[in-house]
């Protein structure tokens, strides 16, 4: 859609576990809990209450990919933080914990992929959800 919760934003959610994607359309500041901002165009993620939320990619090429990245947990002033991985299917190639408010960058270098593998971007709680909102920045080269 183009409106999220009533925000200029394309999303994917699950009312039910509070999971969610979104990209922004324009520059967005979160006043509750704290406040935070997401600037146009970014990708932001959150894991559901009783769920992970993942974000694939699907290969169009046979070979050798490189992949490198930024996942964030943006919301600093409340929540434990969020653990990440990243996959290549059901196989984990980094992992990692992030205290509220941090960041870390991944990479990955000659993964070997067939034309549709899937990569996957896994958010995660740790103890609780709340206050777990995260961006993603990722390039996926050939």
């Amino acid at each position: 859609a183009d409106t999220c919760s009533g925000l200029p934003a394309t999303c994917w959610q699950d009312p039910v576990s509070g999971a969610h994607v979104s990209v922004h359309f324009k520059p967005y500041t979160y006043t509750a809990n704290g406040t935070f901002s997401i600037a146009a165009g970014n990708v932001a993620f959150h894991p559901g209450q009783n769920s992970q939320t993942v974000i694939r990619w699907a290969s169009p090429v046979a070979g050798e990919i490189n992949i490198l990245g930024r996942v964030n947990s943006i919301h600093d002033s409340c929540g434990d933080g969020v653990a990440w991985s990243l996959n290549l299917g059901d196989r984990v190639l980094q992992s990692g914990s992030l205290v509220r408010g941090t960041g870390a960058v991944f990479s990955a270098s000659k993964v070997p992929v067939t034309q549709s593998s899937a990569i996957y971007l896994v958010l995660d709680k740790k103890a609780n959800y709340v206050c777990d909102s995260s961006t993603i920045d990722m390039l996926i080269t050939h």
